[in-house]
């Protein structure tokens, strides 16, 4: 499916595709496809594959607490529909929860959650504006999958 949508992008003339995990784990379908995508015939006439950028960490600029699943899924969801959020049936903190670990998603805040959303989309903007301003960084196989480059330079 991913191949699929990635000809399909790439025949609409679109030159930076960003491929977004919901969850980390998630994140080698992505980066498979590209990387089957940049050897295929079809990519050559166009390399949309090797502008993709698969597995964006997604908290990359927050410093001032540990990103974890727990703590950011919940505040992601309680900045964008704080409808669908109920901290209070949650058990107690402190007790164990099934899942990873991290910080207790007690903790989750709308705050946080539009920080760490705003702080990935900056990510993304400079990566999309980046690759096509430098192609020459990005070619060859693999290479397409190579993030933060533009934190080097211009």
């Amino acid at each position: 499916m991913l191949l699929h949508i990635l000809a399909e992008v790439q025949s609409l003339g679109f030159r930076v595709g960003v491929l977004v995990a919901g969850l980390y784990p998630l994140v080698d379908h992505p980066t498979a496809a590209l990387l089957q995508f940049n050897r295929s015939e079809i990519s050559k006439t166009g390399g949309l594959a090797r502008l993709g950028v698969p597995g964006l960490p997604l908290a990359t600029a927050t410093r001032t607490r540990a990103i974890t699943p727990r703590i950011l899924s919940s505040s992601h969801v309680l900045a964008r529909h704080p409808q669908c959020v109920d901290l209070g049936l949650l058990p107690p903190k402190g007790e164990k929860l099934v899942g990873v670990g991290g910080l207790p998603p007690q903790d989750a805040t709308a705050a946080f959650g539009q920080e760490t959303l705003n702080a990935s989309a900056e990510v993304v903007i400079r990566e999309v504006q980046h690759r096509p301003a430098h192609p020459e960084l990005y070619r060859g196989h693999g290479e397409g999958l190579k993030q933060g480059l533009w934190r080097n330079g211009p």
